[in-house]
């Protein structure tokens, strides 16, 4: 199914989806994190978080910061996954297409955004248990482990797209690299 979606996914709905995560990431960095947590970094951008991390930065923003977050968490964290979800898998099948891996097991590398949204709605989940229910201090090896999900699955998706671009950029310049080399 993801195959078939991807083939048919053209470019103008990668930018539009693109463009969404971007104002929707500007919104969340620029304006509802530095209304709750100041300058301190949100949990969510917080790699390897433990029990003394989280319960450390709900203390650290206060009643008001925590009651911010949490509004910041069930909306606009809720959403984002389903912005960039989209435009990442979008962006993967575009180089895919154009560097002619779409039929080979590369197409699988569409699935990377899924788990990256899916890791980041458990994280949110249960940032939400945690924040509802605070000053009580549960075990948060479950957001570890989610956090930690999201942030892997993160780096290899930046990876591949940076070499799905350089590969199509090979692939671009080889014929006119050759033409040259052919000229002298």
């Amino acid at each position: 199914m993801l195959y078939n979606i991807s083939t048919r996914i053209g470019w103008r709905f990668t930018l539009f989806f693109l463009a969404l995560n971007f104002l929707m990431q500007g919104i969340i960095l620029g304006v509802s994190y530095p209304a709750c947590c100041g300058l301190l970094p949100p949990l969510d951008v917080s790699i390897m978080l433990d029990g003394e991390k989280v319960y450390g930065f709900f203390n650290a923003i206060g009643e008001e910061g925590r009651a911010l977050y949490f509004i910041n968490q069930s909306t606009l964290d809720i959403i984002f996954p389903l912005l960039y979800a989209p435009a990442y898998l979008a962006l993967l099948a575009q180089l895919l297409k154009y560097n002619h891996l779409l039929r080979h097991p590369w197409w699988l590398f569409i699935c990377l955004p899924i788990g990256i949204a899916l890791a980041d709605f458990a994280e949110n989940l249960q940032i939400l248990y945690l924040v509802s229910d605070y000053p009580v201090q549960h075990n948060v090896l479950g957001l570890s482990v989610a956090n930690f999900l999201k942030h892997m699955l993160s780096m290899v998706t930046a990876l591949v797209l940076i070499g799905l671009a350089l590969r199509l950029l090979h692939l671009k310049l080889k014929p006119r690299f050759n033409a040259c080399r052919t000229d002298t």
